[in-house]
């Protein structure tokens, strides 16, 4: 370091990303010069490296669309029009309109977000702990629009109960496959731009084989041994047919499928319920299933490998959690038929297995291929890699985001489970790598809920509840909306929607932010809250707990996120909860919970971080395969993996399988050929870091709409060509580009520009919306009826049920025509 020189460790902005990156930012009288990757203490010393985000993120104080003052708004909503007010005139002016609005409506009027993959820390920062301290104590309402990434959570919610133990959350376990398959996602250089694409590139480097499957010849593809291009939306039916191969060739685990799974349970062929004790035996167990055992020859109770044993309090951030009971004891003599079908007390039954076998039978290679345009060959070739890998991986990387997308992850999932990789280190399915080492439980049940579990308030409902009570005054009003660190505006599909009609009707909108966005422009007042380099955080990850500190002091009038609660507190009528607290104050209330990680002989406290700012976790050990030192322990009605879901049988969703998808609708297609496709810009995150010339300078200064050579001739397009992309729900206008990247039938265009780089509207114009008629599926809708209903019985607060699993994602599934225009 130089003289006056010292550095701090902060992290990226950059969150969305979940790559978790620290940072070493160094600062020379009092102005940041500089940030570098972090080596932290711990067993997981080098985990943190840093991409071209994590390079420029120190200028991010400094750009010019910084926020130092709070604002009022003076203009119409979006127009942008501000005037700098006082802190005092903020204060008690956004207090006297929330305190009439709750007078009117009571405190749920007031909705406040708590979507936070955008800040550092994402759940596990102090903010999002404050947000919902705010929402518990007050009684307001959660609100949690965005219905992003969901399909892969519902998918492991409906098989696995929420435990995610079939599933790899640490990025670093993926090191330890010996045959990748990345399935729609672009993790190499682009989306997961820093650790784990070293950790991919080093483990291909050693030998293994990386193979991607995908739309588009991205970065990964680039990278990949072999590229398996797919039609879009179509992905189940290529697992459905290598599921189909290995049992057709007899390579199951057989050992993996009946200690862990539903496999040798046995299902009743007239209703597509478990078969229990109760159905065959006076007075027998409605709760015991069964499986039909070799030693007897007849049905035997059955249960998990291990009994669930979870705790009440476990229940606080486990928002899609199912909570059932099982009350059955595995037999150490039992032995379990695989493959049976029978008549038992007249009532026909199959195993789950067996019953797979029927459900996969029509798809075979060829079927696969008319309807993905994967070769049968392909396909085949693919699968027999796959199965001779010990162990093979499968990285989904939140890569379908489509209406069939939950449907498709529970096809591709039969892999794993079928030939025993689930049970392997670095075999496990990734569905998004969210975590990079042991998980640490703060003292959040606390923080969030100082009253208890049992006395906490807050409210959800569906964005569809809110929008339909303006237009009816004898419901529940939603008036106040708190925009915490989110872009509703440029993110969310649909500005019509997210802007006519429930921006426009707010009685106030008050943004949290530290930058001018699409959102600010709408806010009736813009707080000014710090950046991530004038504060501080705790935060642990890989295996170390971390003191991210101030670099900086606060610019301007910025102020860190417990000042700016505790005004919403006081104005709620709940600032006893706030009052008297900052910052370090609630490090040592999350610091003082009991996970013996923070214990130890010497606990990890508040004070001992200031002095030697980064910690290892006591008794974290070097294992990337986190869950494998864990009991398997599933909250199923089973206790086992249930590739087979009782509970959408009657849907029509017993199994994963393929649907439909909205791209083929042949009656939008006449008029609307081709793909619209949102894509992740890789030097961007989210709706970030467009503020950075630098990033810009690499990644483009303007958006532009991208075609394969031959769906532009034929419609007469040339590269650099004014076009306009037109749908059934709106239009933008866009500068042609043309790669053979790109497949035909597609136009590519980027999600991360904020509607200041368009020439008139961005791409979300043409999204659809995620609510309404639209954003449902018979399939959906009943498991969100069944999972709500459950978790309710079981005790769960409303306000922690995720009412997002009722809708589809349809970022993908948006059709579209080009036109060449003329330029004025």
């Amino acid at each position: 370091m130089s003289e006056n020189e010292n550095f701090v460790y902060t992290a990226c902005q950059g969150w969305g990303c979940h790559e978790h990156c620290v940072l070493k930012t160094y600062v020379k009288d009092g102005v940041i010069e500089r940030t570098e990757r972090a080596i932290l203490k711990g067993p997981r010393a080098e985990r943190h490296r840093v991409c071209q985000k994590g390079m420029v993120v120190g200028k991010l104080p400094y750009i010019k669309e910084r926020i130092l003052h709070p604002l009022k708004r003076t203009g119409e909503r979006g127009e942008g029009k501000f005037e700098q007010i006082s802190w005092d005139q903020a204060i008690e002016e956004i207090t006297e309109k929330m305190q009439d609005s709750i007078e009117k409506y009571g405190p749920e009027t007031v909705m406040v977000n708590t979507f936070c993959c955008g800040i550092v820390g994402g759940v596990g920062a102090l903010e999002t702990a404050l947000t919902l301290r705010l929402i518990f104590t007050s009684g307001a309402t959660r609100f949690h629009f965005p219905i992003i990434d969901v399909a892969g959570q519902w998918e492991y919610n409906i098989e696995d109960g929420d435990g995610g133990f079939t599933i790899m959350s640490d990025t670093d376990a993926l090191a330890d496959a010996k045959y990748l398959i990345t399935w729609g996602g672009n993790p190499v250089g682009w989306t997961r731009a820093a650790h784990t694409t070293r950790t991919i590139i080093d483990a291909q480097e050693k030998g293994m084989k990386l193979v991607h499957i995908g739309l588009v010849y991205d970065c990964t593809a680039a990278k990949a041994d072999q590229f398996i291009p797919i039609n879009a939306a179509t992905d189940a039916a290529l697992a459905l047919a290598m599921a189909k191969i290995v049992i057709d060739e007899d390579r199951v685990d057989e050992d993996a499928l009946l200690k862990y799974t539903c496999a040798p349970l046995l299902i009743r062929d007239d209703n597509g319920q478990y078969l229990r004790e109760a159905d065959i035996k006076e007075g027998g167990d409605p709760k015991t299933l069964l499986c039909w055992d070799k030693t007897t020859n007849g049905p035997a109770p059955i249960g998990p490998a291990e009994s669930i044993d979870r705790d009440l309090e476990d229940r606080t951030f486990s928002s899609f959690a199912n909570y059932r009971t099982n009350t059955t004891v595995s037999a150490e003599d039992l032995d379990p038929e695989l493959d049976k079908i029978v008549e038992i007390n007249g009532i026909a039954c199959k195993t789950a297995f067996a019953k797979l076998k029927e459900h996969l039978e029509p798809w075979t290679p060829e079927k696969q291929e008319s309807i993905t345009g994967v070769p049968a060959q392909v396909a085949i070739d693919l699968v027999h890699e796959y199965m001779d890998a010990d162990p093979g991986c499968i990285y989904l990387n939140d890569g379908l985001r489509y209406s069939n997308g939950g449907q498709a992850y529970r096809a591709i999932n039969l892999l794993p489970i079928l030939t025993g990789n689930f049970a392997k280190r670095g075999g496990r399915i990734t569905i998004s790598p969210l975590g990079d080492g042991e998980t640490v439980y703060l003292n959040d049940t606390e923080m969030t809920m100082p009253d208890g579990y049992e006395n906490m308030k807050g409210n959800q409902v569906s964005f569809d509840e809110i929008l339909e009570s303006f237009d009816h005054p004898e419901r529940q009003q939603y008036r106040v909306y708190l925009n915490t660190y989110v872009n509703p505006v440029h993110a969310w599909p649909n500005p019509k929607v997210v802007c006519d009609q429930f921006l426009k009707r707010l009685d106030l909108m008050i943004d949290i932010d530290f930058r001018m966005t699409d959102s600010t422009a709408w806010a009736d007042y813009v707080l000014p809250v710090c950046t991530p380099f004038e504060r501080e955080e705790i935060l642990a990850t890989a295996n170390t707990m971390t003191l991210l500190e101030a670099a900086i002091e606060p610019m301007g009038e910025s102020k860190p996120p417990s000042f700016i609660y505790s005004i919403f507190a006081k104005a709620m009528g709940v600032g006893d909860y706030f009052e008297g607290m900052e910052d370090a104050d609630w490090h040592r209330l999350r610091l003082s919970g009991g996970d013996p990680k923070l214990g130890g002989p010497e606990p990890i406290t508040y004070e001992r971080l200031k002095e030697e700012k980064t910690i290892p976790l006591y008794g974290a050990v070097d294992d990337t395969d986190v869950y494998a030192r864990k009991a398997w322990k599933f909250d199923t009605v089973s206790g086992r993996y249930e590739f087979y879901c009782e509970d959408l049988a009657g849907a029509g969703g017993g199994f994963g399988t393929y649907e439909e998808p909205r791209l083929h609708d042949p009656e939008k297609l006449a008029d609307y050929p081709l793909q619209m496709y949102p894509g992740r810009h890789r030097v961007f995150m989210q709706t970030q870091f467009t503020e950075f010339p630098e990033l810009t300078a690499i990644g483009g200064d303007k958006p532009r709409v991208s075609l394969n050579p031959a769906t532009a001739k034929e419609r007469g397009i040339k590269e650099g060509d004014l076009i306009e992309v037109y749908n059934y729900q709106g239009k933008m206008t866009s500068v042609a580009t043309l790669s053979e990247a790109f497949p035909p039938g597609m136009a590519h265009v980027w999600y991360a520009y904020p509607k200041k780089f368009h020439r008139d509207n961005p791409p979300t114009v043409l999204s659809t919306t995620l609510t309404g008629p639209e954003a449902h599926t018979p399939m959906t809708d009943e498991w969100e009826r069944i999972n709500t209903a459950k978790s309710l019985a079981a005790g769960v607060p409303k306000a922690l049920i995720y009412n997002g699993l009722d809708r589809v994602e349809t970022y993908w599934e948006d059709l579209c025509e080009v036109r060449k225009i003329e330029e004025a």
